[in-house]
């Protein structure tokens, strides 16, 4: 999760009270989940292997990928994300397919709670009035259930955005801007 309970739960009202419109979510609080295991080294050589069955000719990539997973798992920088990738390459190559097989997998081994990812398409925000929508999306996509978010087309997205979703990565919060409390 890349906030707490309570930094979502201010940005609900804070998005409600700047914008005048009611932000939806399930409380996911008192579903059952698997108990988690540590991620070893034997447990990401395993997702590895397994991972490598399906992915073919992409050793190296699946490698990458999977240890970014245990990254935060054996270092801890101090950064309230959980973890952050950045993931490129040409249309076709798979990327998708070996991120849905690695979280599948490290789900089947009890590493991650959930298996599903959340897909957020930021071509859908190219213009400053897309604001409100984006901050909507943002928080149904990190309140989800999954454990995963995906930004995909950043290069279409507005460059102001780009620089909230840093912070929200480097910080760990998105704080808004008091300038929509005076418009509303």
């Amino acid at each position: 999760s890349l906030t707490t309970e309570i930094d979502l739960d201010k940005l609900k009202q804070e998005i409600e009270k700047d914008f005048g419109v009611s932000v939806d979510y399930e409380d996911t609080s008192s579903l059952q989940t698997k108990s988690l295991v540590f991620f070893t080294d034997e447990v990401a050589q395993k997702v590895i292997t397994e991972v490598n069955q399906n992915v073919i000719g992409q050793e190296d990539f699946v490698r990458k990928l999977v240890l970014s997973f245990r990254r935060p798992y054996v270092m801890d920088n101090g950064n309230p994300t959980k973890n952050t990738m950045l993931i490129m390459g040409s249309k076709g190559t798979g990327k998708h397919f070996a991120l849905h097989e690695v979280v599948n997998h490290l789900f089947e081994e009890q590493v991650l709670k959930r298996n599903g990812i959340s897909t957020l398409d930021l071509g859908l925000y190219t213009t400053q009035e897309d604001e409100k929508l984006l901050l909507q999306d943002l928080f149904t996509a990190l309140r989800s259930e999954d454990e995963v978010v995906v930004f995909e087309n950043v290069e279409y997205c507005y460059p102001a955005y780009l620089v909230m979703i840093s912070d929200l990565f480097t910080k760990g919060v998105l704080p808004l801007k008091k300038r929509y409390v005076m418009n509303n």
